[in-house]
């Protein structure tokens, strides 16, 4: 079956999950991609479009001429020549932008949600109208998280379209650890935005170090926020007990958990509603069989099983986060061990790659066209 995957920011560091789509799914699958949606692997469309652009340039010229019309005519074109059965748009605003398309094509539309499209008010201001037409016309619509399911709902989309699919995690790929040899490092791995709240983890980190002043605290990732924080540990005198590395690669943070005890994140709902999915990263460290202390936000509570896998607080209660840290850093060894293979046994029940990919893989052959 020929699935194309549609996507704006296909190829970015921190939307891997787009790429495991990409390469896991059990098809043959192509994709369109770029802010305009106007590239493809072989560049064919914007061959095709400089083609054309020559012999419509005269009706250009006397203002006939629609770009977005035009674009979506190649759009749809390319789909059926390509022999596409199903189109998957990443993206709430992705899906509205690829559904005239799929329309014109006459292809059912899976339309994938993760995060800031399904909560944000700007966006979703911004694309009340389309989300409403998307909704109408999208085959299925998925949500990564239960809270997820639920926004989308009461958002409009219809219910019995809406399906929780959430991340995959490759459990091959993330070997089991032993927590008790990370000594006291905890590990952050985020972007540095609002909603992962990297300050308020600075601020857990620095009550934690008064009970247990030799811990360490590596923060992995970049954004707006970086150079705020880096000034926070140092006003709060921490700076040595901190290392910020910015953006790493997978391969790294892979390697990042090997050595440590602890993962912490403290997400939370931005003040524009902007919220998380399902943090990959903590099915990451839940996969290696870290234990995560986290707050109580969307996709989190889905994951983290609270004092079997993990620990979780308020959105904001930074105090509790560095209670829980502590408890997790002063941990016997066997409880510990405990902790994380509790983790690694929920992740291999509940987020392995039957219940994700196959499920999606699933739910796309379901709703296709032609053969199957």
């Amino acid at each position: 079956m020929r699935v194309a995957i549609v996507s704006q920011v296909l190829g970015t560091y921190s939307e891997t999950f787009i790429q495991t789509h990409v390469d896991r799914l059990p098809y043959e699958i192509l994709t369109l991609h770029g802010v305009a949606l106007d590239q493809v692997s072989d560049g064919s469309l914007r061959k095709e479009a400089l083609f054309e652009r020559l012999w419509r340039y005269p009706i250009r010229k006397m203002g006939t001429f629609n770009d977005a019309k035009f674009l979506v005519q190649r759009q749809a074109r390319w789909l059926k020549k390509k022999g596409i059965e199903v189109v998957l748009a990443e993206y709430g605003p992705t899906g509205a932008m690829i559904l005239p398309a799929c329309l014109q094509a006459g292809l059912p539309l899976v339309t994938h949600f993760h995060g800031y499209d399904a909560h944000n008010r700007e966006a979703l201001a911004e694309n009340r109208e389309n989300y409403s037409r998307l909704f109408a016309e999208s085959a299925a619509i998925v949500g990564v998280s239960q809270s997820m399911v639920r926004q989308l709902v009461s958002v409009g989309a219809p219910r019995d379209r809406v399906h929780y699919i959430p991340y995959f995690v490759d459990q091959a790929q993330f070997g089991a650890i032993d927590p008790s040899r990370g000594g006291k490092s905890v590990l952050s791995v985020g972007r540095f935005v609002e909603k992962k709240a990297p300050h308020l983890t600075l601020l857990a980190f620095s009550e934690a170090l008064k009970s247990i002043p030799e811990a360490r605290l590596e923060m992995a990732g970049e954004g707006p926020l970086l150079g705020p924080c880096r000034w926070l540990a140092k006003a709060l005198g921490i700076s040595e007990a901190v290392v910020f590395h910015g953006a790493k690669s997978h391969d790294w943070v892979q390697k990042a958990m090997q050595r440590a005890r602890l993962f912490v994140q403290h997400s939370v709902e931005a003040g524009n509603g902007d919220s998380e999915g399902t943090p990959v990263a903590i099915l990451e460290a839940q996969c290696c069989g870290l234990p995560v202390v986290a707050t109580r936000h969307t996709g989190i509570c889905d994951v983290v099983a609270e004092g079997q896998t993990g620990f979780l607080c308020e959105e904001g209660d930074y105090r509790t986060m560095a209670a829980k840290m502590v408890d997790v850093l002063q941990m016997k060894d066997d409880e510990l061990i405990a902790m994380s293979n509790s983790a690694r046994q929920r992740i291999r029940t509940l987020f392995g790659k039957e219940q994700t990919l196959d499920r999606l893989a699933g739910l796309l052959r379901s709703v296709a066209r032609g053969p199957q």
